[in-house]
């Protein structure tokens, strides 16, 4: 989700092949399906299926990046809201590497923050161009944990959430990590049911899907918004750790 400076709510619909784009009043009015413009391209550069967008950041209202999945070149665009596309991130730097299966895009400042699951780093793009990558830390390298979300700090900092690679969810877990990846802590731990039980509680995290984070001068006042159980709870933290609650679950008909 992303909403851009005319207030408009945007969507990127994996499953629907398309971008939707919503008024305040909830009507739809912005639907298309990314097209590659003036930009003629061979087809492994294409958008299809997106999995993430941002408002592209700036002071001024340039469009969305519009990340897709898979294995390809080209697989972050910057789009206007009529599906004009009118740049594309090159993968380091190259037009010839391809991006390795993108899970979410973040904006900082003049900063684009790609997570690639499928190669275990990060990609950071300043202006659209390719500034500096670091990897993660090792046991999310070797494919123990699964990276699902990020958020990068305003000091340089990184909060990533991260699923269990192996299916049990005691592996879930939102890490703090410095400038080059590096794990700072486990902010939030995931969820043992052997030990806990069956019901996921308070204070842990399970099929985490995304994360916002809302920061302060201090760790303790900034705010951690996670949503996991697959999208299904919304969980609030600080980057301390600490627990503040969460919003009952959506139930089975979302």
């Amino acid at each position: 989700l992303a909403v851009d400076p005319d207030r408009r709510l945007w969507m990127a619909d994996t499953l629907g092949r398309c971008v939707r784009g919503y008024s305040l009043f909830g009507r739809e009015g912005g639907r298309f399906e990314p097209k590659t413009g003036a930009l003629e391209a061979p087809a492994a550069s294409y958008v299809d299926g997106p999995v993430d967008l941002v408002v592209a950041p700036g002071d001024t209202w340039r469009g969305l990046w519009i990340a897709t999945g898979g294995e390809r070149r080209a697989a972050v665009g910057l789009f206007l809201p009529d599906g004009t596309r009118l740049a594309a991130l090159r993968s380091e730097g190259d037009p010839k590497r391809p991006f390795r299966r993108i899970t979410r895009l973040a904006a900082r400042d003049e900063e684009l923050w790609v997570l690639e699951s499928g190669a275990r780093r990060v990609q950071v793009f300043r202006r659209g161009d390719f500034h500096f990558l670091f990897g993660l830390p090792e046991d999310v390298r070797r494919g123990r944990r699964w990276p699902r979300a990020l958020w990068p700090l305003s000091d340089g900092r990184l909060v990533l959430a991260v699923d269990d690679g192996g299916g049990e969810q005691a592996g879930a877990a939102v890490l703090l990590l410095d400038q080059g990846g590096h794990l700072l802590r486990v902010l939030v731990g995931g969820h043992d049911e052997v030990s806990e039980g069956p019901v996921v509680p308070e204070g842990v995290v399970s099929g985490p899907v995304d994360l916002v984070v809302e920061e302060s001068e201090l760790d303790r006042r900034s705010r951690l918004v996670l949503c996991d159980l697959e999208g299904t709870r919304v969980q609030v933290f600080n980057l301390e750790g600490r627990c503040y609650g969460s919003f009952a679950a959506f139930g089975e008909d979302l």
